[in-house]
C-alpha cells in the first residue's frame, strides 16, 4: 500500500496538505497576535506621542543649555587662551631675564674661579712667605744662637788670650826670673867650688900626712913587735918580702888605676866641656827659633784675616748663586703655572696637536724651522689686547713653519699619530706685503699695534692685515661700509666688511691669552737673565774656591812649618836640657873621679911609705927594738898623728860644710832651678797658648761674620714679614673679593632661584591653563550649537548667562523622567 501511495503521489499530497494546515493554522495564529500587537502599538504611540512632545521640550532645553554651556565654555577657552599667552609672554620675560641672570651668574661664577685661583695663588704665596719667614726666623734664631755662642766663645777666647798672655808674660818672667836665679846659683857654686877644692886640698894633705905619720909608727910600732914575732931576721926578711911585694902589688895596681882615672877625667872633662858648649849652642838655636815662631804666628795671624774675608766673598757669591736658582726656578713655575692657565684657553683638540708639535719639533730638533705659535711672538699693549684677542681668535695659536716642507711633515705627524687638529703656517709662502694702510682719526690698522720679530711679519699680516680697530661701534660701522675693511672696537665687538656685526657684553676677564703669553715671556726672560748670569756666578765661585783653597793649604803649610818649629823647638829644648844634664853629669863624674883619684893618691902614697919603711926595717940586720931615736921619733910622730887627726877633723868638718852647700846648691840647681827653667821652656816650646791670639783674632772674626749674617738674616725675616703682610693684604683683598663674588653670585642665584621658580611656576600654571583649554576643547568638541545662538549668547554678560544656564537646568529637573528614545520609538512603532 505504501508502495501504492508512493507510485501514484498520494503520499506527497498528503505530506504537503498537512503541512498547508499547519501552515494556516499558524497564520491564524500570528494573524490573532498581530492584531493584539497593533493593539498595543496603537496604546504605545498614544503614550509616546505624550512623551514625544515631552522630549522636545526637553531636547530644546537642553540645545538651549548646551548653547549656553557653549557660549561659557568658549569665554573659558578664551580667557584660558588670553590667560595661557599672558603666562607664556611672563615666561619667555622671565626665562630672558634668568638667562641673563644665568649668564651674569656665569660671568660672576668665571670672576669667582678667577677670585678663587687668585685667593689660591694668594694662599700659596702667603703660605710661601710664611715658610720663609718661618726659615728665616729659624736661620736668624740659629744664627741668633750661633752669634750667642761665639759671643760667648769670643769671650772665652779673649779671657784666655788675656790669660794666656798673662801667663806667657808670668812665664817669661819666671824664665828670666829662673835663668837670673839659675845664673845667681851658678855663680854661687862658681864662687864656693875654689873653696871647696882648697878645702879638699888641706884635707887630702891632711889625709896624706895622716897617712904617712900613721903608716910611720905603725911600722916602727911594728918594728917594735918583731922580736916577739920572729925568732930569726931571716923568718923577718922573708915576711917582710912578703909584706912588700904585696905593697908593691897594690901600688903598680894603684898606680895602673890613677893613670886609668887620669884618662876617665880627661875624657870626663873634655866631654863635659862638649856638651855645655853644644848646649850654649843649642840654647842659641833655641833663641833663633823662638823668633822665628813668633813672626809665623803673626804671619798666621794675617793669613787668618784673608782667609774670612775669602771665606765671606764665598759666602755672598754661594747666597747670590743660590738666590739665582730660586730666582729662576719661581720664574719657571710661574711660566709653567701662566702656559698651563693658557694651553686651558685653548680647544681640547688644538691644545694636544700644537703640544705635540713642538714636543715633535724638539726631539728632532727642528725649533730652527718650527718656531712655535704666534701668539709667542707676538706683543700688544694692554689698551688693545682684547681687540686683537677678539678678532684673531684660534689664529692665535697657529704654528709657525720656516717652510712648507716642515709644515707638511707636522701637518702629516699630527695627522698620522690622531693627536687632534692643528693650523701649520709656513712663512716661506707668505710674501711681506706693503699694503695701504687707513689713516683716520680713531682708527688705527691692528697690524701696527701688533710688534713682533721680522721674520714672523708676514702671518701678522695674513691674520690682522685687513683690520682696524676703532674708539667706537659707529665708527667701527662707517669704516666697514666705506672702506670694505673689518673693523673691531677696543672691547672686542666687530663688524665685518659685509656688514655682519658681532658682539654684546663680553666679560673683559676673558681676555687673558695676551697677558698671559706675556706674562709667559717675561718669565722665561728672567729666568734666560738668571740662568745667564749664574756661568759667571759660578766662575766668581770656582775662582774663590780655588783662593779658599789656596790660603787653605798655605794656612796648613804655615801650620805644618810652625808645628814642625815648634817641635824642632821642642826638640831643641830637650837637647839643651839633655846636653845641661850631661854636663851636670860629667861635672858629678868629675868630683867623684877627683875624690877618687885622692884617695887613690893617698893609697900609693901610703903603700909607698909602707915599702919604704919595710925595706929600711929590712936592711936592718938584727931583731933588736926600736933604737933611741926611732922612740923619739915614734913619740914625735904620734904627737904628730894627734895634731894631724886634730887638724884633719877640722879641716874634714870644714870640707864637709864647704861640700854641704855646694852639693846643696848644686842639687837645688839640678833638682829645682835647672828642671825648673827646662819645664817652663818647654812649655813655652810646646806652644801652650800661642795660638790664643789667633783663636781670639778668628773668635772675633767669627762674632764679626755671624753678626753679618744675622742682620743679613734679620733684614730677610723683616723683607719676608713685610711680604707676608703684603701678602696676607693681597689674601684680605681677594677674599674680599672673593666674598662680593660670592655675595653676589648668591644674590644672583636667589634671584635666578626667584625668577626659576617663576618660571616653574608660569610653566605649571600654563600647563594647567593648556591642561583647562584642552578640557575646554574637549567639552566644546562635544557641544552642538547654531551659530546664531551662539552669537547672541557671546553677547550675554556671563551673570545673565549663569542664571539662565541655572534656570534651565531646574527645568531640566522636570523631565528627568523623560524617555529619551520617544521618538526612535515612536518612529519604530509607527513602522510596525
Amino acid at each position: 500500500l505504501g508502495l501504492l501511495k508512493d507510485i501514484s503521489g498520494a503520499g506527497v499530497y498528503d505530506e504537503r496538505r498537512s503541512e498547508s494546515v499547519k501552515i494556516m493554522e499558524d497564520t491564524t495564529m500570528r494573524r490573532t497576535r498581530t492584531k493584539s500587537l497593533i493593539e498595543e502599538i496603537k496604546e504605545k504611540l498614544q503614550a509616546l506621542e505624550s512623551e514625544q512632545r515631552e522630549l522636545r521640550e526637553c531636547e530644546n532645553l537642553e540645545t538651549k543649555k548646551r548653547t549656553l554651556e557653549y557660549v561659557l565654555a568658549d569665554r573659558e577657552w578664551r580667557a584660558a587662551q588670553d590667560r595661557f599667552e599672558e603666562l607664556n609672554s611672563r615666561r619667555e620675560e622671565a626665562s630672558a631675564k634668568l638667562v641673563e641672570l644665568q649668564g651674569q651668574v656665569g660671568s660672576v661664577r668665571k670672576q669667582l674661579a678667577d677670585a678663587d685661583t687668585e685667593l689660591h695663588n694668594q694662599d700659596e704665596e702667603r703660605g710661601r712667605a710664611g715658610e720663609r719667614l718661618s726659615r728665616l726666623e729659624s736661620e736668624r734664631d740659629k744664627k741668633f744662637e750661633a752669634l750667642s755662642s761665639a759671643r760667648l766663645e769670643a769671650d772665652n777666647e779673649s779671657r784666655r788670650q788675656r790669660e794666656s798672655e798673662d801667663t806667657n808674660s808670668a812665664r817669661l818672667a819666671d824664665i828670666e826670673r829662673a835663668r837670673k836665679e839659675l845664673h845667681v846659683a851658678n855663680e854661687e857654686i862658681n864662687a864656693l867650688r875654689p873653696k871647696v877644692s882648697a878645702s879638699e886640698a888641706r884635707l887630702r894633705e891632711f889625709e896624706q900626712r895622716c897617712q904617712v905619720a900613721g903608716t910611720h909608727r905603725e911600722q916602727l910600732i911594728a918594728k917594735q913587735g918583731r922580736k916577739q914575732q920572729y925568732s930569726t931576721v931571716e923568718q923577718r926578711n922573708k915576711a917582710l918580702d912578703e909584706e912588700i911585694k904585696r905593697g908593691t902589688g897594690r901600688l903598680v895596681e894603684g898606680r895602673q888605676k890613677m893613670q886609668l882615672c887620669d884618662e876617665k877625667l880627661q875624657r870626663s872633662e873634655e866631654r863635659g866641656a862638649k856638651a855645655a858648649a853644644e848646649a850654649n849652642r843649642k840654647r842659641q838655636d833655641l833663641v833663633t827659633v823662638e823668633q822665628h815662631l813668633g813672626e809665623l804666628g803673626k804671619g798666621m795671624r794675617s793669613l787668618g784675616e784673608n782667609l774670612d774675608k775669602a771665606s765671606e766673598q764665598a759666602r755672598l757669591l754661594h747666597q747670590q748663586r743660590s738666590h739665582l736658582v730660586k730666582q729662576a726656578e719661581h720664574y719657571r713655575q710661574e711660566a709653567q703655572t701662566n702656559q698651563g692657565r693658557l694651553e686651558a684657553t685653548m680647544p681640547r683638540a688644538n691644545r694636544q696637536a700644537v703640544a705635540a708639535v713642538e714636543r715633535w719639533a724638539e726631539e728632532k730638533g727642528y725649533q730652527d724651522r718650527i718656531r712655535g705659535t704666534l701668539l709667542s711672538h707676538i706683543e700688544v699693549s694692554a689698551t688693545f689686547r682684547a681687540a686683537v684677542e677678539s678678532f684673531a681668535g684660534g689664529a692665535l695659536f697657529n704654528i709657525l713653519a720656516m717652510d712648507d716642507e716642515i709644515a707638511a711633515e707636522a701637518v702629516k705627524f699630527v695627522r698620522t699619530k690622531r693627536l687632534g687638529a692643528v693650523v701649520v703656517t709656513p712663512l716661506s709662502q707668505l710674501q711681506l706685503r706693503r699694503p695701504q694702510l687707513l689713516q683716520m682719526d680713531g682708527v688705527k690698522p691692528l697690524v701696527e699695534v701688533v710688534r713682533c720679530p721680522d721674520w714672523a711679519v708676514p702671518a701678522v699680516q695674513q691674520v690682522f692685515g685687513r683690520a682696524v680697530v676703532c674708539r667706537s661701534m659707529e665708527l667701527c660701522e662707517q669704516v666697514a661700509r666705506t672702506h670694505g675693511v673689518d673693523a673691531i672696537t677696543l672691547d672686542g665687538d666687530r663688524v665685518s666688511k659685509r656688514g655682519v656685526v658681532t658682539g654684546g657684553y663680553q666679560d673683559p676677564q676673558r681676555f687673558v691669552r695676551l697677558p698671559l703669553a706675556e706674562a709667559v715671556r717675561a718669565a722665561h726672560q728672567k729666568v734666560r737673565e738668571a740662568e745667564a748670569q749664574l756661568p759667571e756666578v759660578e766662575a766668581r765661585i770656582s775662582e774663590a774656591s780655588q783662593q779658599l783653597d789656596a790660603l787653605h793649604a798655605e794656612r796648613r803649610s804655615r801650620q805644618e812649618a810652625r808645628d814642625g818649629v815648634r817641635s824642632s823647638m821642642q826638640g831643641l829644648t830637650e837637647e839643651v836640657q839633655s846636653l845641661e844634664e850631661e854636663a851636670s853629669k860629667y861635672t858629678r863624674n868629675l868630683g867623684e873621679l877627683r875624690e877618687w883619684k885622692h884617695r887613690m893618691e893617698v893609697l900609693i902614697r901610703e903603700c909607698e911609705a909602707s915599702v919604704q919603711a919595710k925595706k929600711s926595717e929590712r936592711a936592718s940586720k938584727t931583731l933588736t927594738g926600736l933604737s933611741p931615736e926611732e922612740e923619739e921619733r915614734l913619740v914625735a910622730l904620734t904627737a904628730e898623728l894627734q895634731e894631724l887627726s886634730t887638724s884633719h877633723d877640722a879641716a874634714k868638718a870644714e870640707c864637709s860644710t864647704l861640700k854641704t852647700q855646694l852639693g846643696e846648691r848644686e842639687a837645688h840647681v839640678e833638682n829645682c832651678l835647672r828642671k825648673r827653667l827646662h819645664a817652663l821652656e818647654l812649655e813655652a816650646a810646646g806652644g801652650t797658648g800661642e795660638d790664643a791670639p789667633e783663636r781670639a783674632e778668628e773668635a772675633v772674626q767669627a762674632v764679626t761674620r755671624l753678626e753679618r749674617e744675622h742682620r743679613e738674616a734679620s733684614d730677610g725675616a723683616t723683607a719676608a714679614a713685610r711680604e707676608l703682610a703684603a701678602a696676607s693684604e693681597a689674601r684680605e683683598a681677594a677674599a674680599k673679593r672673593r666674598e662680593e663674588c660670592s655675595g653676589l653670585e648668591q644674590r644672583l642665584q636667589e634671584e635666578a632661584a626667584q625668577i626659576s621658580l617663576r618660571v616653574d611656576k608660569l610653566e605649571a600654571e600654563a600647563a594647567v591653563q593648556a591642561q583647562r583649554r584642552a578640557e575646554v576643547d574637549g567639552r566644546l568638541n562635544g557641544l552642538a550649537a547654531a551659530a546664531a545662538d551662539v552669537e547672541r549668547g557671546r553677547q550675554l554678560p556671563k551673570p545673565q548667562l549663569v542664571r539662565e544656564l541655572a534656570d534651565v537646568c531646574k527645568q531640566l529637573q522636570a523631565f528627568q523622567h523623560v524617555n529619551r528614545k520617544a521618538v526612535e520609538q515612536y518612529e519604530n512603532f509607527a513602522e510596525q
